[in-house]
């Protein structure tokens, strides 16, 4: 087990965290998926409904999907971090 001063010195010794995506290009990724999630959702009403619902499954998924990483990137962007 290590010592607290062992785990200080670890710590100290070691590069300071940096995100996969700058912060700059948030407020881009947010405009583009919340753009596009009301781009499929307009689509997504407009579908005809059929036997098995795959396509409109697949529509209404990606719409979720691409909302919900533009809500976060949005909260993101203002600094309220989630």
């Amino acid at each position: 087990m290590s010592t607290y001063s062992q785990v200080l010195a670890e710590h100290s010794s070691l590069p300071a965290y940096t995100p996969l995506l700058p912060t700059s290009s948030l407020s881009s990724i947010a405009f583009l998926s919340l753009v596009s999630s009301f781009c499929l959702s307009c689509y997504f009403s407009t579908l005809k409904s059929k036997g098995v619902p795959v396509h409109e499954l697949a529509v209404g998924g990606a719409a979720s999907f691409t909302g919900a990483v533009g809500l976060i990137a949005a909260f993101c962007a203002i600094g309220a971090n989630v």
